[in-house]
Parts: structure tokens; sequence; C-alpha cells
């Protein structure tokens, strides 16, 4: 899914920052770009413009300095490189239209103005731990509409199995305790799973934490879906639900056969 698919790829990306051989880093971040739908040379001619640009208006700066200085706008780079690999991952997923104008805004201004990414690394390297508070705003967006679809799937699973419950009793009042097993386990399990929705209570409502005081006091929702539990919930709960309707449709075929035996035994005796 998105999340794991960003969270393999900033990984990644994040490991190659501490490669410092050029042959070594094409190996490795040509395929990783790859897979987010970047171009590695497209990335790295943005590189060389950003230090070329920069280093035009520093011409007398000690060697000490220059390096300290290239290796700032490298960091850069690498920030402006993951954000663009989380964008088109996203959209990999995700329709267009689902990002907002002001955060399209942040977006343009991170990709495009140094300085404005420019402060998300320094606030990195003045927090501990690092804080990337630009970069955050932009991922809580992006994750929201998965986290919207996570509460949406866990209404819709509850409702279904409590209309179908309920469809039941409409259709034909049960005619045996089997039926009956059926349409009760069917409420259940549609409670059960609306009950889930008590996930959404927590102190902090936001998926994106910098330190492990904000991640364990995130509501259990985005605890679920950081752990990507949603979906083996539900196939869970279906497969659950579909043992036990199985087994009671042959515990229902068995007690009718059982029956039928007897009362023949019963004739016949009494024949």
């Amino acid at each position: 899914n998105f999340l794991n698919s960003v969270d393999y790829i900033m990984a990644g990306i994040s490991k190659s920052m501490k490669i410092n051989d050029e042959a070594q880093l094409n190996a490795t971040m040509r395929p990783l770009l790859l897979q987010a739908g970047l171009s590695f040379d497209r990335e790295y001619s943005r590189l060389d413009n950003m230090l070329s640009s920069n280093f035009s208006q520093y011409n007398n700066l000690l060697s000490e300095t220059a390096m300290a200085f290239k290796e700032e706008i490298t960091e850069v780079w690498y920030l402006k490189i993951q954000l663009s690999a989380t964008l088109n991952t996203y959209l990999n997923y995700m329709e267009n239209d689902t990002i907002s104008e002001s955060i399209y805004s942040v977006i343009g201004r991170y990709q495009n103005d140094y300085n404005f990414a420019l402060e998300d690394l320094k606030t990195s390297k003045a927090t501990d731990p690092p804080q990337l508070p630009r970069f955050g705003q932009i991922q809580e967006a992006l994750i929201e509409p998965s986290i919207g679809n996570a509460r949406y799937i866990m209404a819709m699973c509850g409702t279904t199995f409590i209309f179908l419950a309920s469809l039941n009793l409409i259709q034909a009042w049960p005619r045996d305790r089997f039926h009956w097993a059926s349409v009760f386990s069917r409420y259940t399990m549609g409670i059960c799973m609306v009950l889930l929705l008590f996930l959404n209570l927590g102190s902090v409502q936001t998926f994106v934490g910098w330190n492990n005081q904000q991640l364990d006091h995130r509501s259990g929702v985005l605890k679920w879906i950081d752990a990507t539990c949603v979906l083996p919930t539900l196939a869970l709960a279906y497969v659950i639900q579909f043992v036990i309707d199985t087994a009671l449709v042959y515990a229902a075929v068995w007690h009718s056969g059982r029956s039928a035996r007897d009362v023949e035994a019963e004739n016949l005796a009494q024949g």
C-alpha cells in the first residue's frame, strides 16, 4: 500500500545519504528512484544546478566552509527527492484531486524554493530527535485520505453484517436454532466491527510523530493503520463469519438428517 511503499523508498534514500562513492550512489539510487517514478539522471542534474547556482555567489569560501556548504545543499537535495518520491507514490494509489491547492502550494515551494526546504533542514538539526515540520505537514495531508478510508471501511464493514442479519429476519423468520445462531452471529460481528470506531479516541490525532511520546499517544486507528492491520482485520472478520455460517449449515443438515432417521426408526418400531 501507499504507506509501506513510502516507508521502503524513504528508508532506502536515507541509507543512500551515507554513500560517498558516486558509482555506488548511482547503483543504489537509480533502481530506488525508478520505483518512485523518478529519473536519477534528472535528479542528479538538479543537484548540479543547485550547487552551481548557490556556489556562484560564494567564490571566496574557505575549503572547509565550502565543503560544509556543499553538504548542506546535498542534504536539501535529498529532502527534495524524498518529497518527490512520496508525492509520486501517493499519486500511484490516490487521485490527483485528493490533494488540496494549499498543500500543492507548499509542495511547490519545497521543491523550488531552496531556503524554504533549508528551514526544515535547520529545524531538524536544532531538535532532538530531528523534526521536519514542513515535510511532516505535507506527509500528514497525503496520509489523511487513507485515514479517512480506514474509518469509512470500519463503519461499512460493521453495518454490512448488521444489514445482512436484519435482511435475514425480514425475508424469513428463523425456523430453527441454527438459523437464529447465524442471525445473532452476524449481529455480533457487526457490532464488534462498529466498536472499532472507538479506535478513533486518543490524545494525538496526527499520524506523523517525531518522538516516542507523540507516537505512543496517537489514537488507536492511527496505530492500526501504521501496523497495516486494516485489511487483515476486515478479511479475518469475513473469514470468521464464513466459517461460522458454514458450520451452522452443516450442523443444520446433520441435525435434520438425524431427526429424519429418528422419525423413520420410530415409525418402523411402531409398524
